[in-house]
């Protein structure tokens, strides 16, 4: 269920009267102190603790995944640059490790348009042939990605890939294992330090339930990275 005064709280962040979550102690009133004009006293600051603001800073060659993740589904990052026809490229690779027989995987992908342009995808083996893909891209402002990227995952002025890959048809196995699902293909298009932030990340399992098809599994993903181009 939606915390909806933590998403409210989140929300006042942005225009800089609340933080999200507790950390921070509220300033102290003075009784000493002249009285002022109530209209001109700003609520104390509260210091923002949210999960999706820890980072992992990401190194180029490595998984990355959730350290504090101790279930047995799992999905983990790894990102490869390189170079072509004299341009720079980074691949991310999306690695699926599941215990559960899995029939979906989707997820939101926040990053910088400034220093990384989406050029591709390319499918992993992981879902096999009897499978389709999907992306598309957003601002963070629009559509489905501003209902996604809000609160303390709020991701001002970036863009957003909306990803999906499926098993097709009705009676199509579901798949387990470890291995790469997904490949995201960027162009390095600036330098400096940009974030990738992931939301409404999903594993799902079918259920042959008409009225609810699909049901999300419990897992780890790596929620915010921060790289250095």
């Amino acid at each position: 269920m939606v915390n909806f005064a933590k998403v409210f709280a989140c929300f006042f962040l942005a225009i800089g009267l609340f933080g999200c979550g507790g950390g921070g102690g509220e300033s102290k009133n003075d009784q000493s102190a002249p009285a002022q004009d109530s209209n001109n006293i700003s609520p104390p600051i509260k210091v923002m603790n949210c999960a999706e603001k820890t980072f992992i800073q990401a190194d180029f060659g490595q998984a990355i995944s959730d350290p504090s993740c101790s279930g047995e589904n799992k999905v983990s990052v790894s990102l490869q640059r390189h170079t072509d026809a004299g341009a720079e490229y980074i691949d991310m690779d999306i690695w699926t490790n599941v215990a559960t027989p899995i029939f979906t995987q989707s997820f939101y992908l926040a990053y910088d348009p400034n220093v990384l342009r989406y050029v591709g995808y390319e499918q992993g083996i992981f879902f096999g042939t009897d499978s389709a893909a999907n992306v598309a891209i957003m601002g963070s402002d629009e559509g489905a990605a501003g209902g996604t990227f809000y609160g303390c995952n709020q991701a001002p002025g970036k863009s957003v890939a909306v990803v999906s890959i499926s098993r097709l048809g009705a009676y199509t196995a579901e798949l387990s294992g470890n291995n790469l699902a997904f490949r995201l293909k960027f162009k390095i298009v600036g330098s400096g330090e940009t974030d990738l932030v992931f939301a409404n990340a999903k594993l799902q399992k079918r259920t042959y339930d008409a009225a609810k098809p699909l049901v999300d599994l419990n897992s780890c993903w790596p929620k915010s990275l921060k790289i250095k181009i």
